[in-house]
């Protein structure tokens, strides 16, 4: 400071803050409104008072400010009545105005949703939102999907839908279903991004809706199914229901549908529509469990079988290698296998809809580099390391069910798969290649032609009525083919990257090739009409002795639904 004359000059200068400033004011306005004092304001909801101050009211929110700016309400006496607003919740809402803080409920989220809208108090309409999107499930989603459309709050109104169209196989056998609306059915069963595997399932959900009230709703009847593909629903329970169905009786335009349906000669237009449409998905691989580098292999991931695009989705509930998988009814699932030194009877299966793993009734014994597959809508497991027992399951009961052993027990392991209505085992039993045929119809095993070839670590898969052997420990760049019609061995072309551990998938008339403890080599695909290998794709994916299996997902949709 200096002197100037009889007057001191500061010549510099500090500017000091107090943090709880803020925080001390607004709880000394709390402390006067709990004991009434300086209150400016009176709000009334269901009977009950609420001191409050002008100042706060119009901080939080504009309902507010724009309420005092109207000129008819200057001379007004200063009490508001808020109509149709909860009391409690308007309550909270007062507390959270002082405090800064309010506690969220499931039995109070929709009275708060609908006060804090009215209030347009932005921020707690958004944690309502949040705190909403965070519980939403197959018995409350129609539920939820209505609030955000009545209350505008976008972002939950475009999870639950997303929600909605994913999980719609799911959803049309919940009480909730049958309470939709004509309109809310309709713009669902419409949407292109309806997660279903075939048509089936909506003709279903909605003939379920119609019978739910079949008077009021009879009238929607015609429109509903004009707005499904039906030529994708089975022609078997079409003609079934042409004629025997009560609620097409004295409706013959609806019954008209049914009949072009099945006589549509465009149905090669319908086939290319569908195969790469969202509704139904595209083909992608889901890969589970196996070791790289003598390391588990923990993370689960998706890969669409035309691209590279992968999504790591969430892991299994054991963590597995040596395991076979089998898909069903769009669900994965992974039977047995090897966790560190442990040998399981464990089995569990994926529901890509929902991104969950679910663990299944235990196997009565456990299969290590066995063999599994699908016949009959039961998931056969076949013998595995040192094993010749063989169970099925039947996922309607969850339960497994024994069957006839395997003529031989297998020594390092089997694969298996089907053909028309019999199952193909492939092993070894002491350097010996075995080649069984099962026939659950008739409950027996038959020997057949073996490979020619040592048989270990080997992958298969069958196209028409042909099996496809392809890789191995003892001829890792082998391709085989067995025709079961002449009980004949043909060598094919050879792979171009050598591997065993590998996982094999076909689709449509290729077979595709992953993985494998070769390094480096590159994923593959074999043409099975020219007898010819080539590479796709990026550097096969490190991983060996774990499981592959073809399923039909939207995985951009399945991508942005997880990240919301």
């Amino acid at each position: 400071v200096e002197s100037n004359g009889n007057r001191c000059e500061p010549t510099d200068s500090e500017t000091y803050s107090n943090p709880s400033y803020s925080r001390v004011g607004l709880d000394v306005l709390n402390k006067q409104r709990q004991e009434g004092k300086f209150c400016d304001f009176i709000l009334e909801a269901e009977d009950e008072l609420f001191h409050v101050h002008k100042t706060l009211l119009v901080n939080v929110s504009p309902y507010f400010v724009a309420m005092f700016q109207d000129d008819v309400r200057k001379n007004a006496d200063e009490r508001i009545k808020l109509t149709g607003v909860d009391a409690v919740a308007l309550k909270a809402i007062i507390d959270y105005m002082y405090t800064g803080e309010i506690t969220i409920t499931e039995g109070s989220v929709q009275a708060l949703l609908s006060a804090s809208d009215l209030l347009q108090i932005d921020w707690l309409k958004n944690q309502c939102g949040l705190f909403l999107k965070r519980r939403v499930k197959s018995t409350n989603c129609f539920g939820i999907w209505r609030l955000a459309d009545m209350y505008s709050c976008k972002e939950l109104f475009h999870y639950c839908n997303k929600y909605i169209l994913l999980c719609f196989p799911r959803l049309v056998y919940t009480k909730e279903f049958l309470t939709l609306s004509f309109d809310e059915l309709k713009m669902i069963i419409t949407d292109d991004n309806l997660y279903v595997r075939g048509e089936d399932i909506v003709y279903h959900g909605l003939l379920k809706w119609v019978k739910h009230d079949t008077e009021s709703r009879r009238v929607h009847l015609y429109e509903l199914m004009s707005q499904i593909h039906l030529p994708r629903v089975r022609p078997r329970l079409l003609k079934n229901h042409i004629f025997r169905e009560p609620v097409f009786k004295n409706d013959g335009k609806s019954k008209q549908l049914l009949t072009k349906a099945l006589s549509d000669s465009s149905f090669s237009f319908y086939e290319g529509y569908y195969s790469c449409s969202p509704r139904y998905g595209t083909p992608h691989v889901l890969f589970a469990g196996g070791i790289y580098e003598n390391k588990q292999l923990f993370p689960c991931k998706l890969r669409n079988i035309f691209f590279d695009g992968e999504l790591t989705i969430r892991p299994m509930r054991e963590h597995r290698n040596h395991l076979s998988v089998a898909s069903l009814n769009g669900f994965v699932y992974c039977t047995g296998g090897v966790s560190g030194s442990l040998l399981l009877r464990s089995a569990e299966y994926y529901d890509p809809i929902v991104n969950e793993w679910n663990l299944i009734a235990p196997m009565k014994d456990s299969h290590h580099s066995h063999g599994s597959c699908v016949i009959n809508n039961h998931i056969y497991v076949i013998g595995g390391y040192m094993n010749s027992s063989v169970e099925n399951y039947n996922p309607k009961t969850d339960k497994w069910y024994s069957c006839p052993n395997t003529p031989s027990q297998y020594s390092t392991g089997n694969r298996v798969t089907v053909i028309e209505n019999c199952i193909y085992s492939l092993g070894d039993y002491e350097s010996t290649a075995l080649n069984n045929r099962f026939d659950p119809r008739e409950g027996r095993w038959q020997r057949l032609s073996g490979a020619p070839y040592l048989w270990r670590d080997t992958e298969i898969a069958s196209y028409g009525q042909s099996l496809y052997c392809i890789g191995g420990a003892f001829d890792s760049h082998q391709c085989t083919r067995y025709d079961m019609r002449s009980d004949r061995w043909e060598t094919l072309s050879s792979m171009m990257s050598g591997r065993c551990g590998h996982s094999v998938v076909i689709y449509k008339n290729k077979i595709y090739v992953f993985g494998g403890n070769r390094y480096p080599c590159y994923d593959e695909r074999y043409y099975i009409r020219i007898n010819e290998w080539k590479r796709f794709g990026i550097e096969s994916m490190d991983r060996q002795y774990g499981g592959a299996s073809l399923i039909y997902t939207n995985l951009d949709n399945m991508k942005n639904f997880l990240c919301l």
